[in-house]
């Protein structure tokens, strides 16, 4: 293991027990450009193309264009936006045999702490689930976030809003949907070392100077 995932290991070992510890959610309606200050876009799609590190069942679409399985989140004017489960023909896993069901799977290269997204039109029965090392960390769903109802408004700020979410470290990402389509757009993350860790790295190595000091003496 290397000292960075130790570090981490650590820091989340000791959270659930830290008052301080807390998936944490702040939303901006109708803002695609509601991210943290210090944050950055990673992802918008821009180019028509997905990522290579999004795998499963989604489709990019450009702004405007005339689905009636999807529609761009409220006030994403130009450009293109990610759509969960896809258009179709249905992903070969959907047990319904139609689009109203997929999962797309984001993969970051290293550990995260933030992820930032404009969701449109947000429904009861979208969701994001966070994941680290391959073990379930928490999940967000469109009812956690909307104001005040879930029901996949188009044209309302409270069901079109910029999400960010904080006070979890993971490395994947996974979108579903199991009704109509989950709208994504302007997907912002940010690296750890969050500041919880680097207080706790800090300590760690003020504790081992600290030893070594009285070692010399």
């Amino acid at each position: 293991m290397s000292m960075k995932k130790l570090y981490i290991t650590m820091a989340l070992a000791i959270l659930p027990f830290s008052s301080a510890y807390a998936l944490s959610i702040s939303t901006v309606n109708g803002d695609p450009t509601g991210y943290l200050p210090g944050a950055s876009i990673l992802y918008n799609f821009d180019t028509g193309v997905a990522p290579a590190n999004l795998s499963g069942d989604f489709d990019v679409i450009s702004i405007p264009e005339n689905i009636t399985e999807t529609a761009a989140p409220w006030n994403d004017l130009a450009g293109y936006y990610l759509t969960v489960p896809g258009l179709p023909p249905a992903p070969v896993n959907d047990p319904d045999g139609n689009v109203n069901w997929g999962t797309a799977i984001l993969t970051f290269a290293g550990d995260m702490n933030y992820l930032g997204l404009y969701w449109g039109s947000m429904d009861t029965y979208n969701k994001i689930d966070f994941w680290l090392d391959g073990k379930f960390v928490d999940t967000v769903s469109g009812s956690q976030v909307a104001d005040p109802l879930a029901n996949g408004n188009q044209t309302f700020g409270g069901t079109n809003r910029y999400v960010n979410i904080t006070g979890i470290v993971f490395d994947e990402v996974r979108f579903t949907s199991t009704g109509f389509a989950f709208e994504v757009d302007n997907i912002a993350a940010n690296p750890v070392p969050e500041p919880a860790t680097m207080l706790l790295f800090g300590a760690g190595l003020a504790g081992l100077a600290g030893i070594r000091s009285r070692r010399k003496k």
